[in-house]
């Protein structure tokens, strides 16, 4: 869920301009996703905005012996 904002305009993107926007500004830093399915939830009466996406982040572990290293919170790049 985000904010209302200007965020609302993307349900009016194609599929490709929705997976460029999502890997140029949303997730940049990520560099294997796939986006495989986005759908949105508009409400205006309670300013709200869902977007639900199915991706898929490859190569976002790495092995190491028996053990396997992930990266905590892929989707998040602001550190606490």
């Amino acid at each position: 869920r985000i904010l209302y904002g200007d965020t609302y305009r993307i349900e009016t993107h194609t599929k490709k301009e929705l997976d460029k926007f999502y890997k140029s500004s949303r997730w940049y830093y990520n560099n294997n996703v796939t986006i495989d399915n986005v759908s949105f939830e508009n409400k205006k009466d309670s300013r709200s905005f869902h977007e639900n996406i199915q991706l898929r982040l490859g190569e976002y572990g790495t092995v190491l012996g028996e053990e396997m290293i992930l990266r905590i919170n892929a989707f998040s790049m602001f550190k606490a």
